[in-house]
């Protein structure tokens, strides 16, 4: 409860939620790490290819799963536990970081890199719409727009971070094997913080799951 005085705004209000300071320790660290795969991604395909775009294609096989999923993935993460759902996907990103850093210390072909950006990038799809839902569950109504606040500011931080921590390893090893290491420990922390938390559970309606409950919210957008 916020012991701020009445009239004050208490910005540090989602702070004593102890679940949301889990999650927000989560995005953090996962934040960094991902953006030090992907400094380290394209390090990597340029030291092996010198070919602008080798470095191209590492977006469009992450991109192309998130558009195609982008239904599916808003679905699941109204249907089924947003915890458990993010939980997944980090696993599946840590699987795609330990991927990438035995290709690397193997030396092993190039098409591969991109096999496990794929994989990372289908992860991602799910990743985001079970963050950003899971976030209403962790704090009361009075304390939202505090953690909005705190979970935008801390990812925009993180954001900035990564890409120079992921340079900084690269620069110190020559080798993009650590920066992989590193985002696969950083997605298994968050799962961990995941674990502790005890997320309310949503109210939501028992429905079949169709393409016409799929695309409700495509046909609500189009009427308003």
């Amino acid at each position: 409860m916020s012991t701020a005085p009445p009239g004050r705004h208490d910005s540090y209000a989602a702070f004593r939620e102890r679940d949301f300071r889990s999650y927000l320790a989560g995005v953090i660290v996962s934040t960094l790490g991902s953006q030090m795969q992907d400094v380290a991604v394209g390090w990597q395909l340029y030291e092996r290819t010198h070919s602008a775009m080798a470095l191209g294609m590492v977006g469009l096989v992450q991109v192309i799963p998130v558009i195609l999923l982008v239904l599916p993935a808003g679905h699941a993460a109204d249907r089924f536990d947003r915890r458990q759902l993010l939980m997944l996907a980090e696993m599946v990103m840590a699987a795609a970081a330990i991927g990438l850093a035995v290709i690397s210390f193997t030396g092993a072909p190039t098409p591969l890199i991109y096999g496990a950006m794929l994989l990372s990038g289908i992860s991602r799809a799910f990743y985001g719409p079970a963050r950003s839902s899971l976030l209403a569950q962790l704090v009361s109504r009075e304390t939202f727009g505090s953690a909005v606040t705190w979970n935008s500011g801390a990812w925009q931080l993180a954001s900035v971070a990564g890409p120079a921590l992921g340079g900084a390893v690269i620069g110190l090893t020559r080798a993009a094997t650590l920066a992989y290491v590193l985002n696969a420990t950083a997605a298994l922390s968050f799962v961990t913080l995941l674990a502790t938390i005890r997320a309310r559970a949503p109210a939501r309606r028992q429905e079949v799951a169709t393409w016409s409950t799929l695309i409700a919210g495509v046909r609500f957008v189009a009427r308003t």
